[in-house]
C-alpha cells in the first residue's frame, strides 16, 4: 500500500492508529526534536523520520485513534525519559491524551475475538488488529504485525515504506 493510495482513500478509513514505537517517536519529537536520537526506543530514528510521520498524521488529524494498550506500553517505554525530564514528558503527554479518540475494550473480548493474534503477538498487537479489522489504517514499523494485518487484508502501512518516499 503506497502513501499516495492511502492519502487518496483517507476518507474511507475510520481513523489512523500509530503503533507504539512510532507514537513514541512522534511524541518525543513534539516534546523536543533534539531528544529523538537520545531516547532508547527512538534512537534509530531521525528528525526527518519524525517530520514524515507528523506530515502523515496531519492528513488524518480529525480521525486519529489510540487505545489503552498502546498508551500503557507508551508510558512503560518512556518512563526513564519522563524521569530524565523531571516528569515534564508525562505532563506533556497528559495534555495530548485529552485530545485523542481512545478505543477502550475489555482484554477478554480482545482475546476472544482473535486468539491467534493474542497468542502470536500479545495484547497490544491483538487490540491493534481489532481496530484494523474495523477499517482503521495502522502505521507500524513492526514487520511481523504488518504482514499479519496485510494477510488479513486489513489496512496497514509499513513505516519503512513511508521512509523511502
Amino acid at each position: 500500500m503506497t502513501l499516495d493510495y492511502i492519502l487518496s482513500k483517507r476518507d474511507k478509513f475510520n481513523g489512523l492508529l500509530i503503533d507504539t514505537n512510532l507514537l513514541l517517536l512522534l511524541l518525543v519529537g513534539l516534546f523536543d526534536e533534539n531528544e529523538i536520537g537520545k531516547v532508547k526506543r527512538t534512537e534509530k530514528y531521525t528528525v526527518a523520520d519524525f517530520n514524515k510521520l507528523k506530515n502523515l498524521l496531519n492528513h488524518f488529524q480529525t480521525n486519529f485513534l489510540i487505545n489503552t494498550n498502546i498508551l500503557t506500553e507508551l508510558c512503560n517505554l518512556s518512563d526513564s525519559f519522563n524521569n530524565k525530564t523531571d516528569l515534564k514528558f508525562f505532563i506533556f503527554l497528559e495534555s495530548i491524551i485529552k485530545t485523542w479518540n481512545e478505543d477502550v475494550q475489555k482484554s477478554s473480548d480482545i482475546i476472544q475475538k482473535d486468539k491467534s493474534a493474542f497468542y502470536k503477538f500479545g495484547m497490544t498487537d491483538a487490540s491493534i488488529s481489532q481496530l484494523a479489522e474495523q477499517n482503521t489504517l495502522v502505521v507500524t514499523d513492526d514487520l511481523k504485525l504488518y504482514h499479519y494485518l496485510s494477510s488479513k487484508n486489513y489496512n496497514a502501512l509499513n513505516y519503512s515504506n513511508l521512509m523511502v518516499l
